[in-house]
């Protein structure tokens, strides 16, 4: 390989290196009212000494509105379901018939089939057959999915994963417990 050539330096351009760093940060000391009196010299005049013991004005912090949602229960998440399209279709006509957002149209179906949520989740899971030596599984037929986004209170979403991950219903996530509970319950 050959040598490169140095490049000649380019007029009015200033190196790096030589940049100056950022100034100094000024300390921050709250002081008390008790410190300003031990740490100040003996007052060789009376105005002076009257300032000096006077206590400093508090300086206070612009306060942030408080919101009604700032709870961490109450905060909204973003939730995504995997739904069959026309799963999906029937959801977003009930929503807009009845002017419903889809977390409640979720929530109502859920509370509606409450005490059939574990049967209804049976029906959607692969059907498994043994031969006596293997476990087939053959997985039910099912039609093209689709993604439903909403928000909802993380307190709903932790209520969901709570059903969905017991033992008495043991669906596989939170898609296929709503999946099963929208089935049942729209038109």
């Amino acid at each position: 390989m050959s040598e490169r050539p140095s490049l000649s330096a380019v007029p009015g351009l200033k190196r790096a290196n030589a940049l100056p760093g950022p100034p100094p940060r000024k300390p921050r000391v709250n002081p008390t009212p008790g410190d300003a009196v031990k740490s100040s010299p003996p007052a060789a005049n009376t105005e002076s000494a009257a300032v000096s013991t006077a206590p400093p004005k508090e300086v206070k912090q612009p306060r942030m509105p408080r919101r009604a949602n700032d709870s961490a229960a109450n905060s909204l998440v973003p939730v995504t379901l995997s739904l069959p399209v026309p799963l999906v279709q029937r959801l977003k006509r009930y929503a807009k018939d009845h002017e419903l957002a889809y977390a409640n149209v979720i929530m109502d179906a859920i509370v509606a089939h409450r005490d059939e949520l574990g049967a209804l989740v049976a029906h959607l899971r692969p059907n498994v057959a043994s031969d006596g030596i293997f476990v087939r599984t053959t997985p039910r037929k099912s039609a093209e999915r689709t993604t439903l986004s909403f928000r909802t209170r993380r307190a709903n979403v932790i209520a969901l994963d709570e059903l969905w991950e017991s033992e008495e219903i043991a669906a596989e996530n939170r898609s296929q417990l709503c999946h099963a509970a929208l089935d049942a319950y729209l038109p």
